[in-house]
């Protein structure tokens, strides 16, 4: 199934790509971007079993899941995955996380100076534990200047940055002995991005190529192992994407991926396209009242069609139908606007129930 996101950068101003980007190194976890509404202090995410009982759901035992396999953090706003991993978060009063714990699993504890100094992990195994630290660094703009990675207390990995006019210019990895195990370097023409090249390994090289207002019109990723891949980009008037060209040696294929917007500038369609312009699926997107979206994928397989359909309401998942199944989502929400539960069923039938519970600063 062809992953596609709703939302697309439109620009990028001054100092904003170096700051995404080093984001990308840093847990910024924060109440907005869990998608949470007021001041809260803490919540504890849990997944259950269900049952029915006397026509009545039953919550049963905690599910235990494991990293790498749960509901976005946002609950499924762009995804389908639905193992949870039971998780706490803890914030101070700004909306910044203290604290992150995986039941049984991972706990984490973060320190601030203003900016992120310190992250604390403790990974607990059957028979082992591990701790991990690291430590960042700053420049007196605000700038991350390198950060340290610790295992058990003896450092394992280090990155440093480099910059000119507050741009990123220069990304190094090293491991403990010093040796290069990534390498990103940037150029910039009036405090705009243009290229970024990026040296994984001897086995993965990429390259990035932007327009005057920051949206990849060009990329390329050399590998070793798995061929090349080719892709350039096309954007509208308004900066939108409306069509992306793919070339893969090897499999020595073409795709093109097209969209197509609405008026009011929503996406209304996603065309995929082979590479002589026929069309081998697509997804559609319906709205209603600004609160309702309804998408429609359709796989063009040996001349049938093959539909999946996924209701959203303000962004959260509501329903699936995909073959002879159909999976909804019933929620329940607190005072503030946020769910506080919500119940899987497929097919009528029960299946799990996830629950969070919220405290709020006063």
């Amino acid at each position: 199934m062809k992953k596609v996101f709703l939302l697309f950068l439109l620009f990028v101003l001054k100092n904003s790509f170096s700051q995404n980007y080093i984001e990308k190194y840093i847990d910024t976890i924060n109440v907005s971007s869990t998608k949470l509404f007021g001041k809260v202090k803490s919540v504890k995410d849990r997944t259950y079993k269900v049952s029915y009982k006397e026509g009545e759901i039953v919550e049963g035992e905690i599910l235990q899941g494991y990293p790498g396999a749960y509901w976005s953090k946002i609950f499924l706003k762009y995804g389908e995955d639905i193992l949870k991993t039971n998780i706490d978060y803890v914030f101070d009063k700004e909306g910044k996380i203290t604290e992150k714990i995986i039941e049984g699993f991972d706990v984490i504890v973060y320190t601030y100076g203003g900016k992120l100094s310190k992250e604390a992990r403790l990974i607990v195994f059957t028979n082992k534990k591990i701790y991990f630290e690291t430590e960042y660094n700053y420049d007196k703009n605000g700038n991350l200047l390198s950060y340290k990675k610790f295992r058990d207390l003896d450092l394992y990995e280090s990155a440093f940055f480099t910059y000119e006019n507050n741009n990123l210019t220069k990304y190094t990895l090293v491991d403990a002995e010093g040796n290069i195990e990534e390498k990103h370097t940037y150029t910039y023409k009036n405090d705009k991005i243009k290229s970024k090249y990026i040296y994984e390994t001897e086995m993965v090289n990429k390259l990035y190529e932007y327009d005057d207002n920051g949206n990849v019109v060009y990329f390329f990723e050399k590998t070793k192992d798995f061929g090349n891949t080719e892709k350039k980009y096309k954007y509208d008037d308004l900066g939108r994407k409306i069509k992306e060209k793919v070339y893969r040696t090897e499999y020595n294929t073409n795709s093109i991926y097209e969209t197509i917007y609405c008026n009011d500038g929503k996406i209304s369609a996603i065309l995929y396209k082979n590479k002589d312009g026929g069309l081998v699926g697509k997804e559609v997107y319906e709205y209603f009242d600004d609160e309702y979206l309804v998408k429609t994928y359709i796989d063009y397989v040996d001349g049938k069609e093959l539909r999946k359909v996924s209701k959203y309401l303000k962004g959260l998942l509501t329903y699936i139908e995909e073959g002879n199944d159909v999976f909804e989502y019933k929620y329940k929400f607190d005072n503030k606007d946020n769910w506080i539960e919500v119940i899987e069923f497929k097919n009528k039938i029960p299946l799990r129930m996830r629950k969070r519970e919220i405290t709020y600063f006063n």
